[in-house]
């Protein structure tokens, strides 16, 4: 994997769906396989209170991805958030000699893109 301190924006060019997403930015840009990449649409105009001076639009955080499949002029990002999800297990015992056994164990879950659209950026994160 290249890294290189080089800022990356991009744009997504395509929603293939809640946890896999396409960029416009590729290996002729310096993307590289497992690069992360943060999500993300512009909100609302924020002023500030006191001059009314613009600060500029909010940023509305989508998700972080990592690129999985970097082409020429466009790469394929996937979620790279995940969560613990507490699921129950039941052990089946040598009946009558030990009884079932219930186990309780984490399973990795990626988290899904909130508000995806062709209309979010990219920048890498790392």
């Amino acid at each position: 994997m290249v890294l290189t301190n080089e800022k990356i924006e991009a744009k997504v060019i395509k929603v293939i769906d809640d946890k896999k997403i396409v960029i416009n930015k590729g290996i002729a840009d310096n993307v590289a396989k497992g690069q992360r990449f943060q999500i993300y649409y512009l909100g609302e105009e924020i002023l500030d209170p006191d001059t009314q001076e613009s600060l500029g639009k909010l940023e509305i955080i989508c998700g972080e991805a990592i690129v999985e499949h970097p082409q020429e002029k466009m790469s394929t990002l996937v979620s790279d958030l995940f969560r613990l999800v507490p699921r129950k297990i039941t052990r089946n015992g040598l009946y009558p000699f030990v009884a079932n056994v219930e186990e309780t164990t984490d399973t990795k879950e990626t988290i899904p893109f909130e508000n995806i659209t062709n209309e979010c950026l990219a920048r890498r994160i790392r």
